[in-house]
């Protein structure tokens, strides 16, 4: 029974091109900024929504900022992949993001 749930549980990379990027930041001080970021994507010929958790722009592993027309891996799990290719939304850690 735990290897079935580790089995559901573990992530995968899906490819994604990024449609569109809506970031929104907001000035903490020394903590750097507060982002937000919803990418519209293109999944396997689909349109979906990522969504992002905020993050903070100095904190350890702060990735770089992708725009319009970058490709890049977002590891997710089964129930996440499933959502991104019918087309559906899912919400995702920064950390998801893999160049």
């Amino acid at each position: 029974m735990v290897l079935l749930l580790a089995a559901a549980l573990a992530s995968t990379p899906v490819e994604v091109e990024i449609s569109s990027v809506d970031r929104h930041s907001v000035t903490l001080g020394r903590r750097g900024e507060r982002i937000r970021e919803t990418w519209t994507v293109r999944v396997a010929g689909k349109t979906a929504t990522v969504s992002f958790d905020a993050y903070h722009t100095r904190m350890a592993g702060t990735p770089r900022f992708h725009s319009a027309g970058d490709q890049v891996h977002l590891s997710v799990d089964s129930a996440q992949r499933k959502a991104l290719e019918e087309g559906g939304v899912a919400r995702l850690p920064i950390s998801a993001v893999r160049d």
